[in-house]
């Protein structure tokens, strides 16, 4: 493999990931399975936590709703931070997909919660995967072969926030080398089945250079 097409779905613009706008958690949920479903060869996510984040300004009450999650998902893990004068609570369950339905029905409930920076709760999944071509479902050859070039992410991956301001990060890796009519064509494919909009400035073609080495070069795809 000497080239490959990145998506790099983390726009600093948007506080690094895309945001889904007011769409319904559930919608958001079904069009993204729905898309993995067409498109990859994985439809459950590898991670899924429920957070609970405290008010810093004191606008809800953290312990009523830490003790009604305690008594429907057990023991959270606890963490927290402090960036100067503030102080930010928060409290994880690592749950499994039968908890599905209840976390989805936990978030509607709590979705009338004043908006926090960081909430208040938090459904967050991961899927981590390989493009399939979507008539076919087979995967695309050599994806294995693109080279790792940040190890906290996979080849190629999505992240999910449901809350009340939904948003999702996508670091995708096709194993194509060009943006030849069979890459295009996919790509208005995938597009248009995708539960975000991809900007058209984070796709990139990575080279290998004659000492080793990946560069990336901006690449125009208009879709």
């Amino acid at each position: 493999m000497n080239a490959f097409i990145t998506y790099d779905g983390l726009p600093a613009s948007s506080g690094g990931a895309h945001s889904l706008g007011q769409k319904p958690i559930r919608n958001i949920y079904t069009d993204t399975v729905n898309f993995l479903k067409g498109f990859t060869n994985c439809d459950k996510s590898k991670d899924f936590h429920l957070i609970l984040y405290s008010s810093q300004t004191g606008q809800y009450k953290t312990l009523p709703i830490l003790w009604n999650l305690i008594k429907k998902f057990g023991i959270p893990s606890y963490g927290r931070w402090n960036f100067g004068l503030i102080k930010q609570h928060f409290y994880t369950w690592n749950l499994n997909h039968k908890k599905l339905e209840e976390a989805l029905t936990l978030l509607d409930n709590y979705a009338h919660l004043p908006r926090n920076e960081y909430g208040p709760l938090v459904l967050s999944l991961k899927w981590e995967f390989y493009f399939v071509d979507p008539n076919t479902k087979t995967p695309f050859k050599n994806q294995e072969k693109i080279p790792i070039i940040d190890d906290r992410r996979h080849n190629s991956q999505l992240y999910l926030r449901l809350a009340q301001r939904s948003t999702m990060s996508a670091w995708f890796a096709f194993p194509f080398s060009s943006l030849d009519d069979v890459a295009t064509n996919y790509f208005i494919e995938l597009k248009s089945h995708l539960p975000f909009k991809p900007s058209g400035k984070h796709w990139r073609i990575w080279s290998k250079s004659n000492s080793g080495n990946w560069t990336p070069r901006v690449l125009d795809v208009k879709i």
